[in-house]
C-alpha cells in the first residue's frame, strides 16, 4: 500500500510540474489541464487499438492538434 501511495504522490508532483510549464506557456491553468487530459486520452485510445498504423495515426493527429492549440493559445497571451 505504501508503495502505491508514494508512487501516486510522485506522479502528482510530476504532473503538477508539467502542468505549471504548460500553464505558463498558455497563460491559462484550465487550458493546460484540458490539454494534458486530451493527450492522455489519445494515448489511452491508441493503446487500445490492435492496428499499429491506427495507433500512430491517433497519436500523430493528437500531437498536431495539441501543437496548433498551444501555439494559438500562447499567441493570445
Amino acid at each position: 500500500m505504501l508503495k502505491g501511495v508514494c508512487r501516486a504522490g510522485l506522479y502528482q508532483q510530476e504532473m503538477r510540474k508539467g502542468h505549471a510549464i504548460l500553464a505558463q506557456r498558455l497563460g491559462d491553468d484550465d487550458a493546460a489541464w484540458a490539454k494534458i487530459a486530451q493527450l492522455v486520452g489519445a494515448i489511452h485510445i491508441a493503446r487500445a487499438m490492435p492496428d499499429e498504423a491506427m495507433q500512430r495515426m491517433i497519436v500523430e493527429a493528437r500531437k498536431r492538434f495539441l501543437q496548433d492549440a498551444v501555439t494559438r493559445l500562447a499567441a493570445k497571451s
